[in-house]
């Protein structure tokens, strides 16, 4: 069995930002020198890359990180591309609203329970206990991974859902709830599926803001318009 490596590093523009990140691969860390992190942030382009400490297993690489992410609180830190930082099971967003200049308020609605203005998961499981809202759950819609928990979905998010099924809207063709883009495509094109598919997976991966008219649902629709649908 191959030797598994583990280390955390410090990648940076020169001159500019930089990132934190743990990473464990099969080759020794000198040699992985084409891996600059796992950040979102397009806009950050690291050319350099320091490895500060490496572990004979990943549960120490992780505290290490986590020590470095508190210390120099990376998730509001404007010098650092990281947009969470790292706790023992998985990213904390704990740092909202106007205090990180990294993420909107995290506004959650819920057709019957309305507007709940700037909660963290934790704290809205905690206000609706009769509802049992799972935190995993939750976690995948503030990640972007899921569209909606037992109704909660992020009002206004700049990210966008990945997971297979989606919203989609257009100002002719009205809204399609629970679609795949895959589906959309057999739905509506005129032109080959492939063309409209991958068209439609940049608008999904934020590349685009729509494609032919075709837009996220809640990209586009105000408050008003998400309770009254």
């Amino acid at each position: 069995m191959a030797k598994i490596y583990h280390y955390v590093y410090y990648s940076y523009e020169e001159w500019g930002r930089g990132y934190i990140g743990k990473r464990s691969c099969a080759c020794s860390p000198e040699e992985d020198v084409l891996y600059f992190g796992s950040f979102k942030d397009r806009t950050f382009k690291p050319t350099k890359k320091e490895i500060l400490c490496t572990f004979s297993t990943e549960k120490e690489a992780v505290e290490a990180e986590i020590i470095l992410h508190n210390f120099y609180k990376i998730d509001i830190n404007p010098h650092f591309a990281n947009k969470a930082k790292q706790s023992s099971s998985s990213f904390s967003y704990k740092a909202m609203g106007k205090s990180n200049n990294k993420y909107r308020s995290r506004d959650w609605i819920h057709a019957g329970f309305g507007r709940q203005t700037d909660l963290s998961v934790t704290d809205l499981i905690k206000k609706f206990p009769e509802q049992k809202l799972s935190q995993a759950h939750l976690s995948s819609v503030a990640l972007g991974n899921r569209s909606e928990h037992k109704g909660w979905r992020l009002l206004f998010s700049k990210r966008k859902t990945r997971g297979a099924q989606r919203h989609w809207i257009h100002p002719n063709h009205g809204v399609f709830l629970n679609v795949s883009n895959r589906k959309l495509c057999s739905i509506t094109s005129t032109e080959g599926k492939k063309y409209h598919h991958n068209m439609l997976s940049k608008v999904i991966k934020g590349a685009l803001e729509h494609h032919k008219g075709w837009m996220l649902y809640h990209t586009v629709l105000t408050e008003e318009q998400l309770l009254n649908t």
